[in-house]
């Protein structure tokens, strides 16, 4: 009976080393999650995103993002760490941000139309999300126009019978936009219900307002120091000051770390309850489903461990109080006086010579 308990604790850990390895690399291949440490390998940096309630969107300036993004920098600049902002771009800025916003849009080439999910982005958008590119470009920032729309592959299979079509031209309310390349979607059952199971797009924010609908929520996503753990969103919410609460504001670069796995253990229930009116992304969506199941696979190893602990805890009592322990117990007292006594009459033979 010892012996299978013992085979099923060596069995239990090894699988809590396997289920804890396996959990490690999957969190570093969410690369929409791993912006930060793309960014920098020396760490000090956080990636963190904003969300907005879908009441929000109409009444959204359009500087507004442009007005947070100063009012950050300006707290950045005020801060004792503030030789650890990057170089400034020509607005003033010293860390990357994305805006980002779901709708609907349809395009049409020479032989087909298509109406799909559409994603309006502004700034740096594709340094959050890194998506497989097949062909062409990504957007930029700095591009001149506005004109340019990048099509997953099944989109550009449906309105071209090809994925290699980076330079086509599509028509977008009766405005001719490039495409400027074509990504492949991540694939999986969480992937498919974060709604990538539809053709989708990405265009700039202004042609998606211009020509579709928006149904969804902005996302405001940044990459700013952390030299201090959560001294990064502590400015964030700072600068949001009481509006913070009625937002979901999420610290990507440490989501997954083991204490926010035991917060989501205590969350169960409440967690999946929300009252702040907030539309997420597909990214986010997958972000979340994955805090789920590692939240499970840690709660899984903690209780290994914990069995483990508990069976060797009661292993070592017993064993103290067996015979054969108070049998080697007391051969070893017997050896130590026998060790004592001989090194004092060694030493008493010193003395007298």
């Amino acid at each position: 009976m010892k012996k299978k308990i013992v085979i099923c604790a060596a069995i239990s850990l090894i699988l809590a080393i396997v289920l804890c390895i396996c959990i490690n690399v999957k969190k570093n291949s969410l690369y929409d999650q791993m912006a930060a440490s793309r960014w920098s390998e020396e760490g000090m940096v956080a990636q963190i995103s904003i969300m907005y309630p879908v009441s929000d969107t109409e009444k959204t300036e359009e500087l507004y993002f442009t007005d947070l993004s100063h009012q950050i920098q300006k707290k950045l600049d005020e801060s004792a760490y503030s030789d650890l902002s990057g170089k400034k771009d020509k607005s003033g800025i010293s860390f990357p941000y994305a805006v980002s916003i779901t709708g609907k849009i349809s395009i049409n080439s020479d032989s087909a139309g298509l109406e799909l999910t559409a994603y309006g982005v502004e700034k740096d958008f594709f340094i959050f999300h890194p998506m497989n590119l097949l062909n062409g470009s990504y957007l930029y920032d700095d591009d001149v126009m506005d004109d340019g729309v990048i099509l997953d592959e099944d989109a550009a299979w449906k309105l071209f019978g090809s994925s290699d079509i980076a330079g086509q031209s599509v028509m977008i309310g009766n405005v001719p936009h490039i495409v400027k390349g074509v990504i492949k979607k991540d694939e999986g059952k969480f992937a498919k219900a974060a709604g990538l199971d539809e053709p989708m797009c990405f265009l700039s924010l202004k042609s998606l307002k211009a020509y579709g609908r928006i149904y969804g929520s902005y996302d405001y996503e940044m990459i700013i120091p952390d030299p201090v753990d959560g001294s990064a969103i502590k400015l964030v919410r700072e600068v949001l000051s009481e509006r913070a609460d009625d937002l979901v504001i999420v610290e990507n670069s440490y989501r997954y770390n083991r204490d926010r796995m035991v917060d989501i253990n205590h969350e169960k229930g409440i967690r999946s309850m929300s009252t702040k009116g907030v539309v997420f992304p597909y990214y986010e969506n997958i972000a979340r489903a994955w805090e789920d199941v590692f939240a499970l696979g840690y709660l899984i190893i903690w209780v290994i461990v914990t069995a483990n602990l508990i069976i060797f805890a009661v292993f070592m009592i017993k064993l103290i109080r067996s015979e054969a322990f108070k049998a080697f117990k007391k051969r070893i007292r017997h050896n130590l006086i026998y060790m004592i006594k001989n090194f004092q009459r060694r030493s008493q033979n010193e003395k007298k010579e």
